[in-house]
């Protein structure tokens, strides 16, 4: 086997796939008090055979270089995807850890860059990414070994460019709804103020707006602009 030193910085960009279990914008607390941020991309077999190969080289690699230290490896970790024997369509899973604890007690923290399809950086408190979007990942292929689960490779997310942006994680599609030319455009509206002063303005006006008790209701739906 090759005994060259694996090089774990080499970032590989994936062809794209339809995004599941996206954890984009912000990281996953629940099965890591130290958050990750991660996605699921899923496509044809033969799409990501050759990156699903050269991961299976890596990890060659480093169990090859493993053994010139001395270190006999007999067991080995699955790797970070799942093939669908019946569509053969490959699930690939990347995550980065969004807190990181150095051996000398310092910590860091990170998170994936996120790009659209024009390679324009994306706010990740603007634009949501669900599950559907169909997204490009940029990952490190990082071989480890560990005596319970063996010599394998994890892929460490550094990047991700969303080529569709899918509409929304509640599946409008779901509903019968009719679409209008005109009316509410969410794309276009935008909140100066915050919900709490909206709120409290709301409720200072109502209060100076209701009329004594018996009086005539003067105010017509003319005054407002609906």
């Amino acid at each position: 086997m090759n005994t060259q030193k694996t090089n774990t910085n080499a970032i590989v960009i994936l062809p794209a796939g339809i995004a599941g279990y996206t954890w984009l914008n912000k990281a996953d607390t629940k099965f890591s008090g130290q958050g990750e941020y991660k996605t699921e991309i899923t496509n044809g077999l033969d799409v990501y055979r050759p990156f699903m190969s050269r991961v299976k080289a890596v990890r060659d690699a480093f169990v090859a270089e493993q053994e010139t230290k001395g270190v006999s490896i007999k067991k080995f970790a699955d790797f970070p995807w799942t093939i669908d024997d019946e569509t053969k369509k490959v699930k690939i899973k990347a995550k980065l850890k969004a807190s990181v604890l150095l051996k000398d007690g310092t910590s860091f923290t990170q998170r994936p860059a996120l790009f659209d399809a024009a390679k324009n950086l994306i706010d990740p408190a603007s634009v949501s990414i669900y599950s559907g979007s169909k997204l490009s990942l940029a990952v490190q292929i990082v071989p480890f070994y560990t005596s319970t689960a063996g010599a394998g490779c994890t892929l460490r997310l550094k990047a991700v460019q969303v080529l569709e942006l899918a509409n929304t994680n509640s599946k409008c599609a779901n509903y019968d709804f009719a679409i209008f030319d005109t009316g509410f455009d969410s794309a276009f509206h935008v909140l100066s103020k915050s919900a709490d002063q909206l709120i409290e303005e709301a409720e200072v006006e109502d209060f100076y707006d209701i009329p004594a008790q018996g009086a005539k209701d003067s105010v017509s739906n003319t005054n407002h602009d609906f």
